[in-house]
């Protein structure tokens, strides 16, 4: 099978573990994302002096005449891969597509009536074959979410969540500096740069009726 016959390059590999009897930390949550093969970074397409074919540089989510896997700019994939809504020049490409990432979350409820959520990302990007970074560019992203159901006000919930960001390229930065509201929440961003290092934290809270909640780590 061809599965075994080729060394693993680019994957996407996770993992979710439940442990419904411990309070402490009830699921965790694994996942690793390679993309910088592509199936190599050289293409040639045959010609009449030199009839061989390779077919490298794939260019995941871009292509060649139709604008990148996205909607409204916004990817539609992996969110590791930076949206092309962060371009500054307006285009619709992917400039990270060469990245290696990985994702970690779990989370629990110590008390009866407290819920916590804790989500981690890194990732390190080599931009993309046409256009490479000059050196590896790193980004790290961090959310603690706690949620509190109080039994004297049933049916009623309250959830604050922090979140941070840093890395050192210049779509991240764009990324830092957006401002959002959604979910309910109210969302405060506070953006620091240093030289070419970049870092926010975001502010989420909200007091609202309890409804489902499907979330994941």
């Amino acid at each position: 099978m061809m599965f075994f016959d080729y060394v693993w390059k680019d994957m996407l590999l996770g993992v979710e573990i439940d442990l419904p009897d411990n309070p402490v930390v009830s699921k965790f949550v694994y996942e690793y994302i390679n993309t910088r093969d592509q199936a190599g970074p050289v293409y040639w397409d045959h010609t009449p002096e030199i009839p061989e074919q390779v077919s490298g540089q794939d260019e995941y989510y871009n292509h060649a005449f139709y604008p990148g896997w996205q909607h409204w700019g916004m990817g539609i994939g992996n969110p590791l891969l930076i949206s092309p809504v962060y371009n500054t020049d307006g285009t619709l490409e992917f400039r990270h597509n060469r990245i290696k990432g990985h994702h970690f979350g779990w989370q629990g409820s110590p008390l009866p009536s407290l819920q916590y959520r804790v989500l981690l990302s890194l990732t390190r990007s080599w931009g993309s074959y046409p256009l490479p970074t000059p050196e590896v560019e790193r980004n790290f992203n961090a959310l603690l979410e706690l949620t509190w159901s109080p039994a004297r006000l049933n049916g009623w919930r309250g959830r604050l969540g922090i979140g941070a960001e840093a890395g050192c390229s210049d779509a991240a930065s764009e990324q830092c500096s957006q401002f959002q509201k959604q979910d309910g929440y109210e969302t405060f961003i506070d953006t620091n740069y240093i030289s070419t290092f970049c870092c926010c934290y975001v502010v989420r809270h909200d007091f609202m009726p309890q409804g489902p909640d499907k979330r994941r780590p």
